[in-house]
């Protein structure tokens, strides 16, 4: 089983390319991806942080480190650039079932239902 992109946007479900960062340099994004089992119509929610270089080193001078989990970081803020390392990652990911699929993507991005545990 493969996973397919339904949609990448922002946490309110603009369109990416709806989003204007200040420095282009020096940003740090959500970023929501909607994507679901290959040739289904179900989606599930995968959110992952875009930062730039630069606003880590601001972070790092602000509180003397950084921390991270589920980040992609580029050079400069580009919606194509940031699809594209969002695509590639989704196409290289399959499993036996949606859950394993999922849970895969989940080492990139957070996903909805990361946490969740079904009650005895």
């Amino acid at each position: 089983m493969r996973a397919q992109i339904h949609s990448i946007g922002t946490l309110i479900g603009d369109h990416l390319e709806s989003v204007e960062v200040e420095d282009a340099l020096h940003f740090s994004e959500m970023v929501r991806v909607l994507i679901g089992p290959e040739s289904s119509e179900g989606e599930e929610i995968f959110d992952i942080c875009v930062v730039s270089p630069q606003w880590i080193e601001s972070e790092c001078e602000r509180v003397g480190y950084w921390k991270s989990l589920r980040t992609l970081v580029i050079s400069r803020w580009d919606v194509e650039l940031v699809k594209k390392a969002i695509r590639g990652t989704v196409e290289k990911v399959h499993g036996d079932s949606w859950d394993a699929v999922a849970r895969q993507l989940a080492a990139f991005m957070f996903w909805e239902f990361q946490d969740y545990r079904e009650r005895p």
